[in-house]
C-alpha cells in the first residue's frame, strides 16, 4: 500500500504563471482555464481535488470551480462588474489520511 508522503503540487497556477486574461463579455458557463496539480502518490493518496478558499470574497461568486477537473467557469456575467481584476485562492487536496494540500493564487484580468 502506498504511503501518503507526497503533497500535491500545482503546475498551474504557478509562481511564474498565475494570470489569465478574459473578456468581460465571456458568457456564463464559459470555461476560462483549468487549474492542475499533481501528486506522486498512488490510489486515493494521489487523487487530487480542488476547492476555492475565501468563499466569502465577492469575486468568488463570479466563478465556479469543478472540484474534479479543475475547470474554472464563468458563473455570472462579468460586464456589469466594476473591477477588472479577480483573484481566487485555490486549494489542491489529496485523499490520503491525513490529507495533504497545496494552495495557489490565480489572477483573472478582464480585457
Amino acid at each position: 500500500m502506498d504511503k501518503n508522503d507526497n503533497t500535491p503540487e500545482f503546475s498551474f497556477p504557478s509562481s511564474s504563471n498565475s494570470t489569465v486574461q478574459l473578456s468581460s463579455y465571456a458568457p456564463q458557463g464559459h470555461v476560462v482555464t483549468h487549474v492542475t496539480a499533481h501528486d506522486l502518490d498512488a490510489g486515493d493518496n494521489g487523487h487530487v481535488t480542488y476547492r476555492v478558499v475565501d468563499k466569502e470574497k465577492p469575486e468568488v461568486k463570479s466563478f465556479r470551480l469543478d472540484s474534479e477537473s479543475g475547470a474554472v467557469v464563468v458563473a455570472e456575467t462579468l460586464e456589469s462588474i466594476d473591477h477588472r481584476t479577480f483573484q481566487l485562492n485555490i486549494l489542491a487536496v489529496d485523499h490520503g489520511i491525513p490529507a495533504r494540500c497545496d494552495n495557489a493564487m490565480i489572477t483573472f484580468r478582464q480585457v
